[in-house]
């Protein structure tokens, strides 16, 4: 009778075809489909376990930004008490995973004390953003590259081989000469690479300006931080957990409790009723 049993797992398997595991995200503002990425293995298996423990049970969205992202995952949130965890997971970042709205991506700490870009091993945001008009997103990235510029030429004023420049620099502040001192910079770009490695400025596709024409999100975050998924379903509540009450730190007021489940569904339904194909 067992025997017969897993043959007809094995079989009902095979008529419904591939499957994909799906995260649903509950709220009190209703639930949100989440597909995640084989091409970002070490997050999807981290997600995955910690969704299935039920260790993000009774965790909530502590950090609401509107206009930009919900950020849960603290394990340090639930009511009877939790530990944050410091633990980190290598960066998965690939060109072609971007912060459009509803983009699943890992929290971590910025490039000053974490130069690799490692992601926490819990805690997590989804995009909401804003829309964004190609021409917005070119000058974003053109003013991107000018901030990286700045700040590695402010690194390299600390080395004492480069004191010429830094009584330049006191010179042309005296002077209130900002032309000369953005000429200074940018006469720099030699020395910079040559003690920092190469610059380079966000490259954006075409397609993915396209999404943030339409739908929206947070094009300043893309090649930064690891985006191992996405919403296909609920949209919706993110847009109802951004319009809580906020308070210090942008932590709502009232508590956005989550709770997570995991089911497997054929890839045919998720086209046909979500809306999603997975690439190949």
């Amino acid at each position: 009778m067992r025997n017969l049993s897993i043959l007809f797992v094995a079989i009902f398997a095979l008529a419904c075809g591939p499957q994909e595991e799906v995260v649903t995200i509950s709220t009190e503002f209703g639930d949100m489909k989440v597909v995640l990425y084989d091409d970002t293995p070490i997050h999807k298996e981290n997600f995955l376990k910690l969704a299935k423990s039920g260790e993000y049970d009774s965790t909530i969205f502590h950090r609401v930004i509107s206009g930009f992202m919900i950020q849960g995952g603290d394990l340090s949130t639930k009511p009877e008490g939790g530990q944050s965890t410091s633990k980190v997971i290598p960066a998965e970042i690939l060109p072609h995973r971007f912060h459009k709205k509803g983009a699943l991506a890992a929290a971590r700490m910025g490039d000053d004390v974490n130069p690799e870009k490692k992601s926490s091993a819990s805690q997590f945001y989804i995009v909401q953003g804003v829309i964004f008009q190609p021409e917005q997103i070119r000058e974003l990235s053109e003013n991107n590259y000018i901030s990286q510029q700045r700040a590695l030429f402010n690194q390299l004023l600390a080395k004492p081989e480069y004191k010429y420049l830094s009584d330049s620099v006191v010179k042309y502040s005296q002077a209130g000469d900002l032309v000369a001192y953005t000429e200074l910079i940018n006469n720099s770009i030699e020395i910079l690479e040559r003690e920092f490695g190469p610059m380079v400025r966000k490259e954006y596709p075409q397609e993915h300006m396209d999404v943030y024409a339409t739908i929206g999100g947070s094009p300043h975050l893309d090649y930064d931080y690891t985006v191992f998924g996405e919403v296909i379903d609920g949209l919706n509540v993110i847009d109802s957990v951004m319009a809580v009450q906020k308070g210090p730190n942008d932590r709502p007021v009232d508590r956005v409790g989550i709770k997570m489940s995991v089911n497997k569904v054929s890839l045919k339904k998720l086209e046909k009723e979500y809306d999603y194909k997975k690439e190949e």
